[in-house]
């Protein structure tokens, strides 16, 4: 790959960096974080469960779970890109 330019670097990690690393670490996106910071990474407002409702010791665990969200690569502005390699 030719990376002359922050478009182009954008681009790269919207098609193959981003998606070798929702791969490898399937899909958890707070892992992606640990690897790219919090410019690529946010914490997803709704704790919402599916679960029916049934009383169980570890029931705490699935709403307290924190999810994450990948940011789109192209609104990740240079300094996000920078801090990669801070």
């Amino acid at each position: 790959y030719k990376v002359t330019d922050l478009t182009s670097l954008k681009q790269v990690f919207a098609e193959n960096i981003l998606p070798l690393l929702q791969e490898y670490f399937y899909g958890d996106f707070g892992k992606v974080g640990l690897i790219l910071g919090d410019a690529f990474v946010e914490v997803r407002n709704e704790r919402q469960t599916s679960f029916a409702s049934f009383d169980h010791p570890d029931a705490d665990l699935l709403q307290e779970k924190v999810v994450y969200d990948l940011k789109n690569p192209n609104e990740v502005g240079a300094e996000g890109y920078r801090a990669i390699y801070r």
